[in-house]
């Protein structure tokens, strides 16, 4: 029994004090091992709260992947979160679409501008006249086509969206002189058949003209200094583009010549490379192969 004190209250043993000592240093040696296992929890999901996990579906969900490997099956709450994240990065695609498809239309009412539905499906595609936006929801990524040809890409937001086919369409738009456009392209038809040796009417692919029109257009900075700051790129949508805004301007002709595609038929269809799809600002159009001159 513990002995009373001067006070006449019992005296606390040193037994009694020990086992309390004892009984701290084992909560204490609990509660170490709680923050320690919290710690080791805290650093296997902080690659979940990365801000471009969650800006990015795909990244989110690799990243999931990769908590699920390290965690096993002995942590039933980082399971359950997980799950949850799949869920969300599942629902995420249908989400964005409806949430864009809502916006766009709203976007292109306010601007006066025609939207025409595409594809549905994967990789959906929007017609914003006079190009299209094709989207990847999985990536929350979208792609400004022409002619089928990559322009620019942006994120899948409808100002971004709008932000992106603006400076395209603005870019396509550019000074044009068609009476100078359709001379380019007459001397770019003549250097071809002369490096192939044909004779005028002959038809020539646009694989061999192409690079022929792109140097008969660049300015005289590049006639003077002929080097690569000086070069302006011209590639296949912007050719395609060019020949649309040709025949807007109804100027195929130019009363003595008349310029002329020709269709790729049979396999050549096919062949990306060789072709290009040739439209008009609503995407009605079809492959060309060659290009060749008429008299008038």
């Amino acid at each position: 029994m513990s002995e009373a004190n001067e006070d006449g209250g019992a005296a606390v043993s040193a037994a009694t004090v020990e086992a309390e000592v004892e009984r701290l240093r084992a909560e204490a040696k609990r509660r170490d091992a709680e923050a320690k296992a919290l710690r080791a929890r805290a650093k296997l999901l902080a690659p979940l709260i990365a801000p471009p996990a969650w800006l990015d579906p795909a990244k989110l969900a690799r990243a999931a992947a990769k908590v699920r490997k390290k965690a096993g099956a002995d942590a039933p709450e980082v399971v359950a979160l997980l799950e949850a994240i799949d869920a969300f990065v599942r629902e995420v695609p249908e989400r964005a679409k409806r949430e864009l498809s809502v916006g766009l239309r709203r976007a292109c009412a306010e601007r006066n501008l025609e939207l025409l539905v595409v594809r549905r499906e994967p990789p959906a595609e929007v017609r914003i006249p006079p190009v299209s936006v094709v989207f990847d929801f999985d990536k929350a990524k979208a792609e400004v086509r022409f002619a089928r040809q990559p322009l620019a890409s942006c994120a899948a937001t409808v100002d971004e969206v709008m932000r992106c086919r603006e400076r395209v369409v603005a870019h396509l738009e550019g000074a044009f002189d068609p009476d100078r456009y359709f001379a380019a392209c007459l001397r770019a038809y003549r250097l071809a058949l002369a490096d192939a040796g044909r004779s005028f009417g002959d038809r020539v692919e646009i694989l061999d003209f192409l690079p022929l029109l792109a140097l008969a257009l660049q300015d005289q900075r590049f006639a003077l200094e002929p080097s690569a700051k000086n070069f302006r790129p011209y590639g296949r949508a912007r050719f395609a583009y060019d020949i649309w805004r040709l025949q807007r301007a109804d100027h195929l002709s130019d009363g003595t010549h008349r310029l002329n595609l020709g269709v790729a038929t049979g396999t050549t269809g096919g062949q990306k490379r060789r072709v290009i799809y040739f439209e008009d600002g609503h995407g009605v159009g079809e492959n060309k192969l060659t290009v060749f001159f008429t008299r008038s």
